[in-house]
């Protein structure tokens, strides 16, 4: 019983930034989510000014954003099976090179009306696309906070997906402080006729930026240290350990 409470002690924080410090492949993930998170936070706090001055679908969008929000949780379960068989970085990885690629053809779009019909084609393919950074960020810090479990000796997989949360939160946050910041430099006015250097700036926050950042974020992310056959080790290893 007093083994049993003495476990159940919390842990002093000090110890817990130190066994979260020593777990390499949790870094490596934090700097690929948060190179990614600015570019994501970055079109995303300018998606509706694209729409609606650029694009001129502003009316439209809230059918954009249904259509887009359908079609990524459709698509979730066929991410997770590409998951199993060709690793779950992998995919994450693949998934934002292939967006970097996809988001550009909206350039190709003529504004009005017209590009209504193609937006929601180029959405269901980038909803699809998008669908892997929703299932593999938590699928992957699961096996980081085992590996860190066996490394450490302590179990902190509640603390590994608080980093994650503020993580998100705090990327997505300054994606949208330096976006707007950008289109005021290049004299972007809201609602207004922008050409010029005001017109390459929504197409320097909605598209270029966050392409780049997705394309450095694969690249970070490709070669991760925990795949499916080390994280079978890491599993095994535990199991040990828990029966002794």
């Amino acid at each position: 019983r007093g083994t049993d409470l003495a476990a159940k002690k919390p842990q002093p924080i000090r110890q817990t930034v130190r066994d979260l410090s020593f777990n390499k492949p949790l870094w490596r993930y934090v700097a690929a989510q948060g190179v990614w998170g600015i570019g994501q936070g970055m079109f995303l706090s300018v998606i509706f000014i694209f729409m609606r001055d650029y694009l001129q679908l502003g009316s439209q969008f809230p059918i954009v954003m249904i259509w887009f929000f359908v079609v990524q949780s459709v698509s979730m379960p066929v991410w997770a099976r590409l998951m199993g068989y060709f690793g779950k970085h992998r995919c994450w990885a693949f998934s934002w090179a292939m967006y970097s690629l996809v988001q550009p053809v909206v350039l190709l779009m003529e504004p009005g009306e017209q590009a209504f019909t193609p937006i929601m084609i180029l959405v269901a393919v980038t909803a699809f696309i998008n669908a892997a950074s929703y299932i593999a960020p938590m699928a992957l810090l699961g096996d980081i906070a085992d590996y860190g479990t066996l490394k450490s000796g302590s179990n902190n997989t509640g603390n590994y997906f608080a980093v994650q949360t503020l993580l998100q939160k705090g990327t997505m946050g300054i994606g949208a402080g330096i976006a707007f910041p950008i289109l005021a430099l290049f004299g972007y006015e809201l609602g207004a006729a922008n050409s010029g250097d005001a017109l390459f700036g929504l197409m320097l926050t909605y598209i270029i930026i966050p392409a780049v950042t997705s394309v450095a974020a694969a690249m970070i992310l490709w070669n991760f240290p925990i795949d499916a056959r080390r994280h079978g080790i890491i599993r095994r290893r535990l199991e040990q350990l828990a029966s002794r």
